[in-house]
């Protein structure tokens, strides 16, 4: 099915064809059962050619061009898996619909004669050669990559149920960082969560001794104390963060209390 482009699409140009494919394909009004077999195959090769970028692109083309230096198969198909993968995905499943297209056509290689092969030999020019590239280099180079490149062409047919397919090893390390990803996220808010807590709730100072709810007052008085007048009575504020001193009439004690809370209160009499 795709030969030798021949000069002529019968008694039409092929200019003349691809403008009514142009203008008639997306209606669904193109006659493709006026269409010879080798004429299809001139198309599909001049449509693939005449792409401005490659559908490997020109960020990868030469490390798929590359793939053809690794010494074994196992190597090449590697190399070719994660290149793939690389590819935007517009030039991946374009990439991907072409190779299977290959496929069937050398799944009927009694009848047609075209071998995988065959169809690698025909189709590598033109994957690899676009029309952006193809004015840059010259005709023994373009026989040269030519040859080489058949090999990737071929193993991107045979193998493309595996080249396109997101290998083991990727799997594991995507999911390892994921739940690396995942734990830090977790970590970063938790974090987050307590800083917020210590910025929002205020602080409860606890003093240092726990402030009593009554206050507990010692007597020392003289066994005359009968005799005293109530002015010469004072309470006492001893010990704590205070040596000793007589509390005025007006104290309020609790508030005394929490300021000084390790005090002793003692009921004295004073010399007048």
């Amino acid at each position: 099915m795709i030969g030798t482009l021949p000069q002529c699409v019968h008694e039409r140009t092929r200019q003349s064809v691809c403008q009514e494919l142009e203008s008639s394909f997306y209606d669904g009004l193109f006659a493709w059962q006026q269409l010879k077999q080798h004429d299809s195959a001139s198309l599909l090769k001049l449509f693939v050619r005449e792409l401005p970028h490659s559908l490997l692109t020109v960020e990868y083309l030469n490390a798929f061009i590359a793939v053809n230096k690794f010494p074994t198969k196992k190597q090449q198909l590697q190399a070719l898996n994660l290149l793939v993968l690389l590819l935007p995905e517009a030039n991946r499943n374009t990439l991907k619909a072409l190779m299977e297209f290959m496929e069937r056509v050398i799944s009927h290689q009694a009848q047609n004669k075209m071998t995988l092969n065959n169809v690698a030999v025909v189709m590598a020019p033109n994957i690899f050669m676009f029309k952006g590239f193809r004015s840059k280099v010259t005709e023994q180079q373009e026989f040269s990559m030519a040859t080489g490149t058949a090999n990737i062409v071929r193993l991107l047919i045979r193998y493309q149920d595996l080249l396109w397919t997101i290998p083991k090893f990727i799997l594991t390390q995507v999911r390892q960082h994921n739940m690396e990803h995942q734990k830090k996220q977790h970590r970063e808010r938790a974090v987050r969560k307590l800083l917020k807590k210590i910025t929002t709730d205020k602080p409860v100072e606890k003093p240092l001794y726990e402030v009593r709810s009554t206050v507990r007052v010692r007597f020392s008085l003289p066994f005359s104390s009968a005799l005293l007048r109530r002015e010469e009575l004072c309470l006492f504020e001893i010990g704590g963060n205070i040596k000793e001193r007589c509390l005025d009439e007006e104290t309020y004690m609790k508030d005394l209390q929490q300021v000084n809370p390790a005090a002793e209160w003692v009921i004295k009499a004073v010399q007048r």
